[in-house]
């Protein structure tokens, strides 16, 4: 999720914010290609991306995370050049796991979306995440522990849970 935006938008004309948010888009994008992942939604503020989706990916959580920490940082630099008088940042809800994919063509062009339990929990546990902060998931967590240095927190509800989630 992009953290700022309403503010931002509050502070600038409409030319100048539509510049830079396609400016910002655009970056996203391409970072998130970049590691193998495919955006499947942008929605305003909130970009959903998936890695090791329509294709098999190996290495997906990692990468995943490889392009969270690239773009946190990415932002930063893009705040100093801009010299956006709101900052704005990222904050992310990452997690491993199953997902449905619903596919559509149109016109020659296929679009797609993921939905699902796993889906949800990486939504659901970004709204707990700090800006410029990832939060991982117990899946993605347990898959790759190992490679990254996490801190824990403390449990927290999430909707469609019986127990807080550890993140």
């Amino acid at each position: 999720e992009i953290v700022g935006l309403s503010e931002l938008s509050a502070q600038l004309t409409t030319e100048k914010f539509t510049s830079l948010m396609n400016e910002c888009f655009e970056f996203v994008i391409k970072k998130i290609e970049l590691y193998g992942g495919t955006v499947s939604n942008l929605d305003g503020e909130n970009i959903k991306a998936v890695f090791g989706v329509p294709e098999s990916l190996d290495e997906a959580p990692v990468k995943a995370i490889g392009a969270a920490v690239d773009l946190i940082e990415r932002f930063k630099t893009f705040n100093e050049l801009n010299e956006l008088p709101n900052p704005i940042s990222l904050r992310f809800g990452l997690e491993n796991g199953p997902v449905i994919v619903s596919s559509v063509t149109t016109d020659g062009q296929s679009h797609f979306n993921v939905f699902g339990e796993t889906v949800n929990t990486a939504s659901r546990i970004r709204d707990f995440a700090e800006n410029g902060q990832i939060l991982a998931g117990p899946n993605l967590y347990s898959k790759i522990q190992k490679q990254f240095e996490f801190f824990a927190m403390e449990p927290v509800p999430v909707k469609g849970q019986k127990e807080p989630l550890p993140i």
